[in-house]
C-alpha cells in the first residue's frame, strides 16, 4: 500500500460514497490527488506536479464526450476518472483512453472500481466503442481491476516508460463496449 496523503487527514471523513459528474470546484482536489500519484507511483509517467492552472485547462477544454467523474466521501472529494482521446485522427473517435485515480487514504475501498464501472456506463452512453487503458507493469492493482471489470490484455510495450531512476513495460488493456 502506498503511503497516505501527508497533506490531508482523511481518517475521520465520513458520509455515504457518491459518484458523480465533476465540476469545476473540484479541480483542486483531483489536481491533488493526481500529484500525490505523481509523485509516489507509476501510475503517471509525469516526474512534475502538475498546477491547479494547467488541471483547469485540461478540465475546461475538453470534449463533452470524454467524461470526468468523482469520488465524494461526504463533501471531499477522493477520487476521479476521466475519458480522454485516444487519438486527435477522426477514425479513432470511438475509441477512449481511462485514466482514474483514488486518495491514497480511501485505496482499497472499492472506489477505483466505482469509478471506472460508472466510466464504462458513461464510455456507452456517449458512444464509444472501445475503452483503451496503459497500466505500468508494476500496478497489480490497476491490473486486477482492468481485467476484473472486462479488460483484456492486448500487449506490452518493453521498457517505455521511466521513472524512479527505473525503466518500466507499459501493457496495454482494451474493453469492447
Amino acid at each position: 500500500m502506498l503511503p497516505a496523503d501527508p497533506t490531508r487527514d482523511n481518517r475521520n471523513e465520513t458520509g455515504p460514497l457518491s459518484i458523480r459528474a465533476a465540476q469545476a470546484a473540484d479541480v483542486p482536489a483531483i489536481t491533488r490527488i493526481f500529484n500525490h500519484a505523481i509523485a509516489h507511483t507509476t501510475a503517471s509517467f509525469y516526474e512534475q506536479s502538475r498546477t491547479i492552472e494547467q488541471r483547469t485547462h485540461w478540465f475546461t477544454q475538453r470534449d463533452p464526450r470524454n467524461a470526468v467523474w468523482v469520488a465524494a466521501c461526504g463533501p471531499n472529494v477522493v477520487g476521479w476518472v476521466a475519458l480522454d482521446a485516444w487519438s486527435e485522427k477522426q477514425g479513432y473517435l470511438i475509441t477512449t483512453e481511462i485514466s482514474y485515480y483514488v486518495a491514497a487514504d480511501f485505496r482499497g475501498r472499492g472506489i477505483g472500481s466505482q469509478l471506472v464501472a460508472k466510466s464504462i456506463e458513461v464510455a456507452r452512453q456517449n458512444q464509444f466503442r472501445n475503452i483503451l487503458a496503459k497500466i505500468c507493469e508494476n500496478n497489480l492493482v490497476s491490473i486486477r481491476l482492468a481485467e476484473r471489470l472486462g479488460f483484456q490484455h492486448r500487449g506490452t510495450l518493453k521498457s517505455v516508460g521511466q521513472k524512479f531512476d527505473q525503466t518500466f513495460d507499459v501493457h496495454f488493456y482494451q474493453k469492447q463496449l
